[in-house]
């Protein structure tokens, strides 16, 4: 599917640059994003841009009252919200392996976005790895602007201290916004000019992949061929 088509899919304007957020369990990030992107969309690439939200796949936020009233006013405004469903490690996740596996005919949803989105704003999660492995320019929040009551294990500020995210390859494929101010302006930088960092996001994505050429399957299954047959 090609980027109009799938843009036209989701009712999107394939005229515009498209801003992908993909945030974590704490919900006051969203609370955060509605502000800036929706009330104050003025203040980013004119406010002409698509704006799509990906919530954290998990029952700590998307089972949360918070998070229902959060999805109606983001779709309410015209902001595409692309719900995996939750993750219950007791449940039965059929539904959500069909939408991010593509086992449907539909368009494997995350695939896309990955592809056909111009820049991902993201809290440090590993979602930045598949960005870099699709070559889309990634930015992730390094700030906290509200954090009353709120523990510390969700914030940015533990999540920068985590081994993962330390990594000098990992940190130079992508910027990290220390403040509201950084943000808009890395998210112009990217949406002026998308090849920005672009060698270093393929060294980080070969350093964690090994490969790029889109033959993992073929090599994992010749590997368990090559097992089943000694």
């Amino acid at each position: 599917m090609s980027r109009e088509e799938f843009l036209k899919s989701i009712h999107l304007d394939r005229d515009k640059k498209t801003i992908f957020f993909a945030g974590g369990v704490n919900i006051n990030h969203y609370f955060e994003i509605y502000r800036l992107f929706v009330e104050q969309k003025d203040r980013i690439w004119n406010g002409d841009f698509n704006f799509v939200v990906r919530p954290q796949p998990h029952a700590k936020l998307l089972d949360s009252p918070g998070w229902q009233i959060l999805e109606k006013i983001f779709t309410d405004a015209g902001v595409y919200v692309s719900n995996p469903g939750s993750v219950d490690a007791s449940g039965d996740r059929t539904q959500e392996l069909r939408l991010d596996l593509g086992l449907d005919d539909g368009p494997d949803e995350l695939n896309y976005l990955l592809r056909y989105s111009d820049v991902l704003v993201n809290n440090f999660s590993t979602m930045g790895l598949e960005a870099a492995i699709c070559d889309l320019p990634t930015i992730h929040i390094g700030y906290d602007a509200y954090t009353f009551g709120v523990r510390f294990g969700v914030t940015t500020a533990f999540q920068q201290r985590m081994t993962h995210n330390r990594r000098p390859l990992r940190l130079a494929a992508s910027k990290v916004a220390k403040s509201e101010k950084e943000l808009l302006a890395y998210i112009e930088q990217y949406l002026n000019d998308r090849s920005l960092d672009r060698e270093a996001r393929r060294e980080y994505a070969v350093s964690e992949c090994g490969e790029l050429d889109g033959q993992a399957t073929s090599r994992l299954l010749h590997m368990i061929k090559s097992r089943l047959s000694k």
